[in-house]
């Protein structure tokens, strides 16, 4: 793969591939589309052609092209309606063809951007309860927040909350358990990136955090930009545009310390950007992503930040175990999308840390919360 500073070279390829993409087959179109999101480089009239060349032969497309294809243009949110139909056709028509992941991605690259087919939908849901016993967590997860049917949703909830009961039970209340290793160790045994919105509400809820109120989810929402996995930020490097896919955090604090006659109080929006050097926190790779720096994660960089305003306040908190019980107040925060699993264990060292803050958490909102 090349460098992203290729910029003539990635011109040149794009320009010589609108040329000749109607004499491409369709998996080349599907790996064109595909290689573009991979690189993050966001090449309009591509994608347009991409578009227009795949349409007349979408029958000849399998689950894979399918998938990636409609990944690829999420990943840009770029709203192909045209295109949207033609993937959600012959979606249809190949649904028994479809693995976990193609399943999971294609529901989720649709959702992303906004389309709703309610018969595929139903086609989906019925493959997913019908192969359920061996569906990997990570498919589990992603399925688990499309809008399927009752049935369909209760029967994922049911199996996918094992899974994150059994993580949760592994998880030892223990500062040395995330400084040692051990927390790393579960996260690549479970091979599980993130839990979603829905497995990510039920795991914080197991570690005593809640769902911030709708006032506060109100007041969050005009500091985020859009709510869901994707908020790309379009920037040009040597003649080509890219994509730096955003994660948003807002939130706001109230800590009441011993050492002070008035309560702390500030908000403050959070964005993930380079590496946060701390002493409190220790962040994870997740699976599927050996060379991710965690401490660079929106989320990670808010808990750091309020760790370090609260030693700068009260120097005694970083080895005083008792110091840091005497601190209470709320934290609340909204996170644009789902945690991952590696901020999940930030939020939880929070929690061990500072026992008597209480936290209310968003990671994604459901419709109804929107």
């Amino acid at each position: 793969m090349f460098s992203r500073r290729d910029g003539p070279l990635f011109a040149a390829i794009a320009e010589a591939a609108i040329r000749r993409l109607h004499h491409l087959a369709a998996q080349d179109l599907s790996n064109m589309a595909w290689s573009c999101s991979k690189l993050a480089m966001v090449h309009d009239p591509l994608l347009a052609a991409i578009a227009s060349a795949a349409i007349p032969r979408m029958r000849v497309f399998v689950a894979q092209d399918l998938a990636n294809t409609a990944w690829s243009f999420a990943y840009f949110l770029v709203q192909n309606v045209p295109l949207l139909q033609s993937i959600a056709e012959q979606a249809k028509r190949l649904i028994c063809d479809f693995n976990h992941q193609n399943l999971a991605t294609t529901a989720w690259a649709l959702e992303e951007l906004g389309y709703q087919d309610n018969p595929l939908l139903s086609a989906i849901s019925a493959a997913v309860m019908t192969s359920i016993d061996i569906m990997d967590p990570m498919s589990m997860a992603t399925l688990l927040d499309r809008p399927f049917q009752q049935r369909c949703r209760a029967l994922l909830e049911d199996r996918f909350f094992q899974i994150v009961d059994s993580f949760h039970n592994a998880m030892i209340p223990s500062l040395e358990f995330y400084r040692d290793g051990r927390y790393q160790r579960l996260a690549l045994h479970c091979r599980i990136g993130n839990f979603g919105v829905s497995g990510g509400r039920y795991l914080y809820s197991k570690l005593g955090i809640s769902v911030p109120d709708s006032m506060f989810l109100r007041r969050a929402l005009d500091h985020i930009p859009r709510i869901g996995r994707m908020i790309g930020d379009r920037y040009s490097y040597d003649g080509i545009d890219f994509v730096r896919q955003r994660v948003m955090t807002y939130a706001e604090h109230e800590l009441v310390l011993d050492s002070l006659r008035a309560p702390v109080r500030g908000s403050g929006t959070y964005e993930n950007a380079r590496t946060v050097g701390n002493r409190w926190l220790e962040p994870v790779q997740p699976p599927f992503c050996p060379h991710a720096d965690r401490s660079t994660c929106s989320e990670f960089r808010m808990w750091s930040s309020i760790c370090e305003m609260i030693e700068c306040i009260e120097p005694r908190a970083v080895g005083d175990s008792i110091a840091r019980k005497r601190i209470t107040g709320s934290i609340n925060a909204l996170v644009s999308g789902p945690c991952c699993v590696s901020c999940i264990g930030a939020a939880a060292q929070f929690r061990l840390l500072f026992p008597n803050v209480i936290i209310f958490l968003a990671a994604g909102l459901s419709e109804a919360q929107m």
